[in-house]
């Protein structure tokens, strides 16, 4: 049989972002609003969490995080 490979490259503002450190974040209560689709992170607090929105109230790092173009406006 044969084998294709695909890579998907992602932009450098995100290439450090796992799943798990974005639902860890989430479960403790902070925000992930900046570093998923608004989609994304509602299905995460409702469905993984039970909640509508995050615990805590923005900080200065997420608003500065917030500020910073996203993947969408770049494209």
């Amino acid at each position: 049989p044969e084998i294709e490979t695909v890579f998907l490259a992602t932009s450098t503002e995100l290439g450090f972002l796992s799943s798990s450190v974005v639902k860890e974040i989430a479960r403790f209560g902070g925000s992930v609003d900046h570093l998923v689709p608004k989609h994304v992170a509602l299905d995460i607090y409702t469905k993984c969490y039970g909640k509508t929105q995050p615990d805590s109230a923005p900080t200065a790092t997420n608003q500065i995080t917030q500020m910073s173009p996203s993947v969408e406006q770049q494209a």
